[in-house]
């Protein structure tokens, strides 16, 4: 008798994704310098703790963010974009030397990411002032959509209205 490789989840199972998000900060408002980059991002770390979500790694420029999660099951990635976004806005808000709270695009990127080319965007995300001394977030965006074989992570985009 044969012995089958295929492994059956139960209905009931639920398996998280690796998301790759790209937030892209709305207008020039409220540009992400360092000095509110870094207190964001740590401020985003105890939010997806809060919200049960693992939050990988996070990282960005004055124009954007990356961030690296897993998706809960029950979750979709718009529902816990919106959830992010409102948490991060409202933190924003209540920050006095903020300025204007932050305002992200309605358009995301999400991409799905293989476990095996996770340390593949930690290391993307984690070179981020590198990489856009010398290229544009379009060009960076336009080059994550297009040559997926090159970057060895996308599953697929979304971008969310």
């Amino acid at each position: 008798m044969l012995e089958s490789s295929r492994i059956f989840l139960p209905r009931t199972a639920k398996v998280s994704q690796w998301m790759h998000l790209i937030w892209i900060v709305e207008g020039n408002r409220t540009p992400l310098f360092e000095a509110k980059r870094i207190p964001l991002i740590r401020f985003l770390f105890k939010a997806c703790q809060a919200e049960d979500v693992y939050l990988d790694c996070a990282n960005g420029t004055r124009d954007h963010l990356h961030l690296l999660l897993q998706l809960p099951p029950d979750q979709t990635v718009a529902e816990l974009n919106q959830c992010l976004q409102e948490l991060t806005r409202s933190w924003t808000e209540r920050k006095e030397n903020w300025g204007y709270p932050v305002e992200w695009s309605a358009a995301i990127r999400a991409y799905s990411v293989s476990p095996e080319k996770l340390a593949v965007v930690r290391r993307q995300i984690f070179r981020q002032a590198e990489r856009h001394q010398r290229q544009s977030l379009a060009q960076e965006l336009w080059e994550l959509t297009q040559s997926p074989e090159d970057q060895c992570l996308l599953a697929g985009s979304v971008e969310a209205a």
